[in-house]
């Protein structure tokens, strides 16, 4: 009798064994369907996109027209000041029908779209993360043009700022101690210095820091340079006028070249 018994309850194990493993599987299930289904964020990929460029999403017959040239005369002018010619916003462009997930991952997109609704509305990681995609929508291609006309420098913003801030945050992550920099501690300002940045020269009243590029064009002779300086505030309205000079004179006291 006790043998039967001993059989039994080794027969109840075994089929107890399978049911508790199906258990836990279905809840470890559970738990990673109620995870992503409760974040989004988690199984957003990352974004891909060079700075100060954005993707335009709209038909090719409306990017050869009217719409299309306005788009790149406002958002391609040329940022004042600059040793070189560079654009406010580059731009490319890609029809509907192919803005499929491998340009969806772009990290600043700007969608055309025909509706009976005019606005300019702002979504954050719709499709990748960080992410910026900006919807302007209107009842038709001239009133699109109208609305681009008169909210383009508002559109560059969004773009702009979301560039810097992605940037700030990068740099935030792998940052200099500047306190040790002369020049900054005199001025009493603080900087977020990216940590590739080395100091060619810190005088106490002018700072030079270099990077030399390791990549793109440039990569080998260029370098991108941070010059701290102070220079008593002119009349407001000459401060544009009076950058090149201002710079070219600090250039010539400080930084010497082979000219």
């Amino acid at each position: 009798m006790e043998g039967e018994i001993y059989k039994a309850r080794n027969e109840i194990k075994n089929l107890q064994k399978p049911n508790l493993m199906n258990r836990v599987f279905s809840l470890l299930i559970s738990v990673l369907l109620l995870t992503s289904c409760g974040n989004d964020q988690l199984i957003l990929p990352q974004s891909v996109g060079s700075f100060g460029k954005i993707l335009v999403v709209t038909d090719n017959s409306k990017w050869q027209g009217d719409l299309g040239k306005e788009i790149r005369k406002t958002f391609g002018r040329l940022q004042a000041e600059l040793p070189q010619p560079e654009k406010l916003i580059s731009t490319a462009q890609v029809a509907p029908v192919g803005f499929t997930s491998m340009f969806k991952s772009t990290r600043n997109i700007f969608i055309l779209e025909v509706s009976d609704t005019t606005l300019v509305r702002v979504s954050r990681d719709r499709y990748a993360r960080p992410q910026t995609v900006v919807y302007a929508t209107a009842k038709n291609e001239e009133a699109l043009l109208n609305l681009i006309q008169d909210r383009n420098q508002e559109i560059i913003e969004i773009f702009r700022n979301a560039d810097i801030k992605y940037l700030q945050n990068i740099f935030s992550k792998k940052r200099l101690n500047d306190s040790s920099y002369k020049t900054l501690q005199n001025l009493k300002v603080s900087l977020t210095i990216p940590e590739e940045y080395r100091k060619v020269d810190d005088t106490g009243e002018f700072l030079w820091l270099r990077h030399h590029l390791k990549s793109g064009i440039a990569r080998g002779t260029g370098s991108n340079n941070i010059l701290v300086y102070s220079r008593p505030l002119p009349v407001e309205d000459t401060i544009a006028n009076g950058i090149i000079s201002m710079r070219d004179s600090i250039g010539k006291k400080y930084i010497q070249g082979s000219k």
